[in-house]
């Protein structure tokens, strides 16, 4: 565990008293879906009447979850802790906040789950009560003067496990969270890597346990998550009150926004002579951007109210501007289509892909559907699928059995300061090559079969690799070494990728050859005609053993596929290649997170993941 995992908040700086009586703030009300399915709630005062008028400020919007001690069906004893303190930040700062505090029923919880257990899976569907609060947020902004930049998720105890449902659930929804004494699940953290996260706990809890906490800051840590954990020494189960009366703490926690939040929508008001219809105003729009705002509103729409139907208020356009929305030609079925979501496959594959990248591995079928998926993995660098197990690295060397189970440290670099073990490879006797970026050796682990299956893996090669560059100087840390393969002859090939080189070396570690390449070089490869391929930020370059270029493939000779940053190669017995790419965190479904290549460059298969960022790929044959 970290030593900062340890740093504790010893004085909580600017707190304050509220001085907000919540249930006199607040104003009861009731939500029920389509379903007729009811979930009672109290709005903030801010929240009551928000002004329509062209040109105010939006408000951001806080959902708070409250504890076990708080469920039932008064509609009030949800307020017993937390709301007045945030309504009360609010009104010292000036600034008008849309507050929803539902109650969750006796009996139910905000996550299904066993409390008294040491951890938790995250259940395939949201609870009832968490579905509902969802719903509740989703219809609020719509129909409120709610910026969809700031909405944000808090809770504590029974709600703090909720709010880590709430954000690995939806983390296109929340621009921060703050899980107060809860649990999460930390295979899920990956989901959430990019969504600010402010944890608090008491390291004294008894109800529930520190650990719970430390356990999904270490998952968001290994995925290179945007967490803040602040833990109280000393401190019981009763945490939340230090946590919402430090104004430093709740200013850092309201200050965080999305930069990728959907423009917000046009206000949507519902008709009560036609409940499934719904009007909305241009705000002074051009008819271009009033139907793009009103296509990011109408999924949300319709998930509520699927047979919901919208209309431009005429009385609030000018003629010309309903002329031109009339111009499309298409009306609302422009304005709501919204269409099946693209194949991330173009092409054919003639068997299933296997990729990876921050937080998960996934097995995709011949026809591009997900065949299985294991997160909660950390940031894997490469990945590689035995008959029984698959391997990755995260800076450790991890496997996990096929046939199901959780996933077993096979090896760990004593220093793993510049991220340990980036790149290795599974030779055909099952022995392991792996390259240690953060202290430049290249270790070999013998086959499994070589000694009894509970013991460790046996080092029986290790040594250390000149990184240096050119210049003579060491790079950075995170850029040593990537990619290492054994060849034919028992040599090693090694990605000095700061350098800007692949070197090979014997046994020994004695140095054999060096080829210059093109920044970064990420992987290599060398081919039975002896010729070395090596992939780099922008494409793929083959060499000869006296240094000519061979053949050479760029990023801009596939302009369609978008690719950027080329990682793990392989070799096909037809001589085509499949490249992996890393995408920079983009998650767009445009750039290919894989293909394969033809020698003269034509491409006959791409695969656009949309579930996060990729960093290595490859076919199963």
């Amino acid at each position: 565990m970290r030593a900062r995992l340890l740093a504790a908040a010893l004085a909580i700086a600017g707190a304050a008293v509220a001085e907000i009586d919540p249930l006199a703030a607040t104003e009861p009300r009731a939500y029920t879906n389509e379903a007729g399915e009811v979930l009672l709630y109290r709005c903030g005062r801010s929240g009551l009447r928000p002004s329509q008028k062209e040109g105010e400020k939006p408000m951001p919007l806080v959902l708070f979850l409250h504890g076990a001690g708080e469920r039932g069906s008064d509609n009030a004893a949800q307020l017993k802790h937390a709301v007045g303190p945030i309504l009360d930040f609010f009104a010292r700062k000036g600034e008008s906040v849309c507050l929803l505090a539902p109650q969750c029923p006796d009996g139910r919880k905000w996550v299904e789950v066993d409390w008294a257990a040491g951890s938790h899976a995250m259940p395939p569907q949201a609870s009832v009560s968490m579905r509902l609060a969802l719903e509740l947020v989703e219809r609020t902004i719509r129909t409120r003067n709610i910026d969809p930049a700031r909405v944000y998720v808090a809770g504590l105890s029974m709600g703090g496990y909720g709010t880590w449902d709430a954000l690995c659930r939806r983390p296109d929804l929340f621009a921060a969270g703050m899980p107060v004494c809860g649990g999460g699940d930390p295979h899920q953290a990956w989901r959430i890597r990019k969504v600010p996260v402010f944890a608090v706990h008491g390291d004294a809890d008894a109800a529930v346990p520190h650990a719970r906490s430390r356990a999904m800051v270490e998952a968001l840590w290994n995925v290179n998550g945007r967490v803040s954990y602040t833990e109280y020494p000393g401190c019981g189960h009763n945490s939340w009150g230090a946590a919402f009366s430090d104004d430093t703490l709740l200013t850092r926690f309201f200050s965080q926004a999305r930069t990728d939040a959907p423009p917000r929508a046009p206000w949507l008001a519902q008709r009560t002579d036609e409940p499934d219809i719904w009007e909305a105003d241009a705000e002074g729009l051009t008819p271009e951007a009033f139907l793009e705002r009103v296509r990011h509103a109408g999924v949300a729409l319709r998930r509520a109210s699927p047979a919901a139907q919208v209309a431009v208020r005429r009385d609030r356009v000018t003629p010309e501007f309903a002329a031109a929305l009339d111009a499309f030609g298409e009306g609302e079925e422009y304005v709501w289509r919204d269409g099946p979501a693209a194949n991330p496959l173009k092409g054919k594959m003639d068997g299933p892909l296997l990729y990876a990248g921050y937080g998960r591995a996934v097995l995709v079928g011949e026809d591009g559907a997900v065949l299985r998926r294991w997160n909660g993995c950390g940031n894997i660098h490469c990945v590689r699928k035995t008959a029984e197990h698959l391997y990755w690295s995260n800076g450790r060397l991890w496997r996990v059995p096929l046939a199901g189970g959780d996933p077993e440290l096979v090896w760990r670099a004593q220093d793993e300061v510049g991220c340990g073990v980036l790149g290795f490879t599974i030779e055909p006797d099952g022995a392991i090559v792996m390259a240690v970026n953060s202290t430049c050796e290249i270790v070999e682990l013998a086959p499994q079969a070589a000694f009894p299956p509970d013991a460790p893996r046996r080092e029986r090669v290790r040594f250390k690799v000149d990184a240096r560059d050119a210049a003579g100087k060491l790079p950075g840390r995170h850029g040593r070494l990537r990619l290492v393969r054994k060849t034919r002859a028992g040599t090693y090939l090694v990605c000095c990728a700061g350098a800007a080189c692949v070197r090979e070396f014997d046994r020994k570690g004695k140095l054999l050859w060096e080829q210059p390449a093109p920044p970064f070089a990420f992987d290599c490869l060398r081919r039975a005609n002896g010729n070395t391929i090596v992939s780099h930020l922008d494409g793929v370059t083959e060499f000869t053993p006296d240094h000519q270029k061979a053949w050479s493939f760029s990023c801009a000779d596939a302009p369609d596929l978008k690719l950027a940053y080329i990682c793990g190669i392989q070799e096909r017995r037809n001589g085509n290649l499949v490249l992996g790419t890393w995408s920079n965190g983009s998650s767009a479904r445009e750039k290919a997170t894989a293909c394969e290549i033809t020698r003269d460059g034509k491409v006959v298969w791409s695969y656009a993941a949309d579930d996060a960022n990729s960093m290595t790929a490859f076919r199963v044959d």
